[in-house]
This record gives C-alpha cells, structure tokens and sequence, in this order.
C-alpha cells in the first residue's frame, strides 16, 4: 500500500514567523518546512505572492463603533498603536486634531461622545494599525483612512515537494 502525501500549495505566515514580510519578490524563493520530533521534511519553490485585505479608498465614517474599546485601560493609558488626541467637546473637533497629526500616521479614529458619560466621554483616539474591527457602542463613532486592512500575505508554490522522511510509503 503506497499513501499519497498532501502537499500544500502555499503558506500564509504571520508577521511573527516571518517579521520581514512581506517581501517585494518572493518569486523563486525557497520554503524549506520540518517537523520537530520526528524526521520529515519538505522543499517548495515559491511562485508568488498573493496579498489579501480590505482597501479603502477614502475616508470612511462609522457611527456607533468603537475601534479601540478594551485597548485603552485610562482614557491617556493606551496600548501600543493607539495614541490618545485629547478630550474634545464635538466630532469635527476630533477629527480637526485627527487632521493636525504630522505626518498623519493614523489608520483610523475613535471619538467618544460627551453624553456618553464617564471617564471616556469627550475622548478623541487615534490608531495606527490598519486592523479593523470595530465593536458596536452608542454614543461612539470611529472612522477609517484610506489603505488596506486586515492585510494578510501567502506565498503560493510553483513547483516542490521533495520530501523526504518517514511515512511517504505505508
């Protein structure tokens, strides 16, 4: 009995497992894949690259989304990649200082409404990540500059899969 191996037909690694990425020409590249613990490996020859994501061709409004919710624990202590604006007393007023940011380095913007009451209310945020998933909130409206979000990367084989190790044959 021989067992036919699947071979994939590309990958799609994370930022993580390839913090260079993504690459101008990946074309000819070589993956070269093993898994630990048991001797198996395998050799692809990259083809191309096939870039994936939302893009947005001006600025988009979204009332009652919230893109930075959970990611700020103080309405001036935020995570990395979300920079507080201020406290403003209108929309327009948050994104004139959206606007102001030299260069702009904002992907998106979330404004907090002063009727929205707490210790966030006012509050103007801008996001430097082109990530969007914005959860739904009243009283909170966010917006979105022109680029590509949720950007994802995979390389596609052209030719390869000289394997060699256990389980090829059974």
């Amino acid at each position: 009995k021989v067992s036919t191996p699947n071979h994939p037909s590309g990958v799609g690694p994370s930022k993580a497992q390839l913090p260079n990425s993504p690459y101008a020409q990946p074309e000819g590249a070589v993956v070269h894949a093993w898994r630990p613990g048991h001797w198996y490996t395998n050799i692809f020859e990259v083809h191309s690259n096939v870039s994936s994501g939302v893009v947005v061709r001006n600025w988009e409004f979204y009332p009652g989304s919230n893109q930075i919710s959970g990611k700020c624990a103080t309405p001036m202590q935020c995570n990395p990649g979300v920079l507080p604006l201020g406290a403003f007393d209108s929309l327009l007023k948050c994104q004139v200082a959206l606007n102001a940011t030299h260069p702009s380095r904002c992907a998106s913007y979330t404004y907090h409404h002063p009727d929205l009451g707490g210790d966030f209310a006012s509050h103007c945020y801008c996001s430097t990540e082109y990530v969007w998933a914005p959860r739904g909130q009243d009283k909170v409206d966010s917006g979105r500059a022109p680029g590509t979000f949720n950007a994802a990367s995979a390389l596609m084989f052209s030719r390869g899969g000289h394997q060699g190790g256990e389980g090829v044959t059974g």
